[in-house]
């Protein structure tokens, strides 16, 4: 793909933005440093709204037809970084192991280039950085809070850094992209008693078990092979001592799908499933909901629109993609397309969520350029 010259005057900037956000990460709706670099930037670009509360929202007004928002994720994760980088995460513990660190400086440069380009802009711009992703929260929040209100946005836009997918390459497609998601705990109770007389107790590490090793054959006997739904099992907690049967056992779990129905399908089967096993083994079980969201899934409008811009890249209107984003949630307000950036090179193999991701910043030119074109500014 062809970056146009204003963004490659941008790249040393872009790079610069990129590694002071690395090393101030901040957890999800404590993004207190994050928002004052952000804000102080925004505000040298004289945008005609600018809004600093639970994120951030720059308004770049032109009263042009349509209003077109942007969106960038802005928080980090629990992780402690072992890059080496010079530049690594100053906030013990705290890493920006999933690139919203790009993402921000991504969209900091494409507000540059709109205030650039002001006079000239064929539709209003919106940016919004968005607190909390990776919690599932911050989008739905913002909403309820008026984040795509005064002015309406008509559209909303918003990328990923891929580090699965090759370098440059650009993941654009109508329909589902992205899984929705619903993870939960699952505890079955039992009855204590001494571990050489379990007859007269319910042992519950035995019913959960007894779940763990069958449940996965619910999910493949009953979701078509031409749909996809993943399980997983990734918490275990339950039992005091050795030598007692367990009274209760906690079991974290997620479950992902593509579609709506899909999902809840695949829940009713598993609740069913459990609370038959429970009965077997006679304890009892109970679900707790810790939080979930939708599949993202472009609008196929959007989708023919945008892929006009991009004649020239190297575009996959293929792959799908288990994680999940709240970014679903702007989505279930007004048209939203979504799209992945691939990152992957010889140097950059690391998964996101890894104590050593490296973002590859060849490609961050690529995200503002992507932008760029979609909100029509002349190079």
């Amino acid at each position: 793909m062809q970056i146009s010259n204003s963004i490659r005057a941008l790249s040393e900037e872009l790079i610069e933005i990129r590694r002071e956000l690395h090393r101030i990460p901040e957890l999800g709706f404590e993004e207190v440093k994050t928002k004052e670099y952000i804000r102080n930037y925004l505000e040298k670009l004289s945008p005609d709204m600018l809004e600093v509360g639970l994120g951030v929202k720059a308004v770049f007004w032109n009263n042009a037809e349509k209003t077109l928002a942007f969106r960038a994720d802005i928080d980090a994760l629990p992780i402690k970084e072992e890059t080496g980088l010079p530049f690594s995460s100053e906030h013990d513990g705290i890493m920006h192991a999933c690139g919203h660190d790009g993402h921000t400086a991504i969209l900091l440069a494409f507000a540059k280039l709109v205030s650039q380009n002001r006079a000239s802009l064929k539709h209003n711009i919106v940016l919004i950085f968005q607190p909390n992703e990776e919690s599932a929260a911050g989008a739905k929040v913002l909403i309820e809070n008026g984040i795509l209100e005064n002015p309406k946005a008509d559209a909303i836009y918003g990328l990923h850094i891929w580090p699965e997918f090759k370098k440059h390459q650009i993941v654009l497609k109508k329909g589902a992209l992205m899984s929705g998601m619903d993870d939960f705990y699952i505890t079955f109770e039992g009855k204590r008693a001494h571990g050489a007389m379990p007859q007269l107790g319910c042992d519950a590490i035995t019913a959960a078990a007894a779940f763990i090793t069958g449940v996965q054959s619910v999910i493949s006997r009953n979701v078509s092979p031409f749909d996809s739904a993943v399980f997983t099992v990734g918490m275990i907690n339950g039992g005091t001592a050795p030598n007692i049967l367990a009274e209760t056992v906690e079991l974290g779990c997620t479950l992902r799908a593509f579609s709506e129905k899909t999902l809840s399908f695949a829940k009713e089967r598993i609740v069913e499933y459990a609370e038959s096993i429970a009965s077997a083994y006679r304890a009892s079980v109970s679900f707790r909901k810790k939080t979930g969201g939708f599949p993202v899934v472009n609008d196929e409008n959007l989708f023919e629109h945008a892929k006009e811009f991009f004649m020239d890249a190297d575009i996959n209107s293929e792959s799908m993609v288990m994680p999940s984003e709240d970014f679903c949630y702007y989505q279930r307000e007004i048209p939203g397309l979504f799209m992945l950036l691939g990152s992957r090179d010889e140097k950059h193999t690391a998964a996101l969520h890894s104590v050593n991701y490296i973002l590859n910043e060849e490609i961050l030119m690529d995200g503002v350029e992507i932008f760029r074109r979609i909100a029509e500014i002349d190079d």
